[in-house]
């Protein structure tokens, strides 16, 4: 038997921060770096209790299918999600809006800090997979004594993916803390990019089988 034990060293866990924003839009062979990320906003939603009664008392409780969906936020985004915000170019300059939009993977990075190391310590990896933006409200405003850059803000839904062994999902977290170094490079590199292979996201089943790897 082992006795629990509570405020020991390096145990002390918190995230923070958020960068390394990647996109990737339905049907483009590589990934794009998202400039000007501010942070991201996850809303998993559904997962509710239908309630089922017998004999004057709660007989059985059945949960709901789980969604997943979230907000972007920041100071700029890559000109290829104007095809993912509904917005095509019809001459150079010249965009019209409320267009069709594609859907896209998004990835973004969380500090994992603890005691010892602090920011240090690790970080965790976010993807989302399969998502649509909504359109979202701008405020313009005039410049004053106080200036500041124009936040830009998207909600987005997603619908899940097929994975092997388990049930379809879109959103996944590696944490740097908890996968073997070499194997945690090579996500690195496929997700980032190298001098001589170009950035992508990888599906849920690819990091699978990176993780897996002898």
């Amino acid at each position: 038997m082992t006795k629990l034990m509570w405020d020991e060293a390096d145990k002390h866990i918190y995230t923070t921060g958020t960068s390394h924003g990647v996109l990737q839009v339905s049907g483009a062979t590589k990934a794009v770096a998202w400039n000007g990320l501010i942070g991201v906003t996850a809303t998993p939603a559904g997962a509710d209790e239908n309630k089922f009664y017998a004999n004057n008392n709660k007989y059985l409780g059945l949960r709901g299918v789980e969604t997943f969906g979230g907000t972007i936020k920041a100071y700029d985004r890559p000109d290829e999600f104007e095809a993912c915000d509904g917005s095509v170019e019809l001459q150079k300059g010249l965009r019209i809006h409320q267009q069709t939009r594609l859907p896209f993977d998004f990835s973004w990075q969380t500090i994992k800090g603890n005691d010892s190391k602090l920011d240090e310590y690790g970080y965790e990896i976010h993807i989302a997979y399969n998502c649509t933006a909504s359109p979202s409200a701008r405020d313009y405003t005039t410049v004053n004594e106080s200036p500041a850059p124009l936040e830009l803000s998207w909600e987005f839904q997603t619908t899940p993916v097929a994975v092997e062994n388990a049930k379809p999902t879109s959103y996944v977290t590696i944490d740097s803390t908890k996968v073997d170094s070499t194997k945690l490079k090579k996500i690195v590199d496929t997700l980032y990019g190298t001098q001589t292979t170009e950035a992508k996201i990888p599906s849920i089943n690819e990091l699978v089988t990176m993780i897996k790897a002898a």
